[in-house]
């Protein structure tokens, strides 16, 4: 979920990024999990939040 509460789903990024996959995507959240890992956060749907207030 972005700051402005729409969502975006692995495969749009993959429209914009064409190599994008589930892989990439669950690697990418892994990382920064260690980086901003107070900041993310599943909500309700199980989707990522970041930077929720």
């Amino acid at each position: 979920m972005l700051k402005n509460q729409q969502y975006i789903t692995t495969k749009e990024l993959s429209i914009i990024f064409p190599n994008f996959n589930r892989n990439i995507m669950m690697n990418l959240m892994s990382k920064l999990k260690d980086i901003v890992s107070e900041d993310i956060i599943k909500n309700e749907i199980n989707s990522y939040v970041l930077g929720e207030e």
